[in-house]
């Protein structure tokens, strides 16, 4: 039995292994109603921050490589919520029928990797802008970039540039 924002889930796993509860209620939550509905009664007391039409599923596979080592994590269940047609917030649930007392380290672990994620496309995206920019002036006024400043220019990313929340 799992508490829900709404009604109490019940979740009928013959044989009871955890693995058959777990895809059971990732299943009921893929729902973005049910999935919208969770979030803004259990995190927002009830008001509606979380509208099942601006909630899209998104990958539950968290990565990070370099050349010393190669970090991957996997989440149960992800969904982004766009506004005005760019992501706002990532929602993301764990799904836990005993106690984990290292559960806020792993969801800090996967927060962090997200937000890293975030930065690396940001990065990416403003170099290609600042290219774009300097092929256009065609390098007549080398000057021409999309940074303001040297800190900007060095790490990629503009004062301008935001992550979207992440909530798990």
């Amino acid at each position: 039995m799992y508490s829900y924002a709404r009604s109490i889930v019940y979740i009928s796993c013959e044989g009871g292994t955890m693995g058959k509860e777990d895809i059971g209620l990732k299943s009921y939550l893929k729902d973005a109603e049910r999935y919208a509905d969770l979030w803004n009664g259990g995190v927002f007391k009830g008001k509606e921050m979380v509208k099942a039409g601006q909630l899209q599923e998104i990958s539950p596979f968290l990565h990070k490589a370099d050349e010393k080592e190669i970090l991957e994590r996997n989440r149960d269940l992800v969904m982004k919520q766009s506004r005005d047609g760019k992501c706002f917030a990532v929602f993301a649930v764990e799904n836990q029928k005993t106690v984990d007392y290292s559960m806020p380290v792993r969801i800090m672990l996967q927060e962090a990797l997200e937000y890293s994620h975030q930065i690396q496309s940001i990065m990416k995206e403003n170099e290609n802008a600042d290219k774009a920019l300097q092929q256009k002036e065609n390098a007549e006024d080398s000057c021409t970039t999309i940074y303001h400043d040297a800190g900007e220019r060095l790490y990629k990313v503009r004062k301008e540039d935001r992550l979207a929340y992440i909530l798990s």
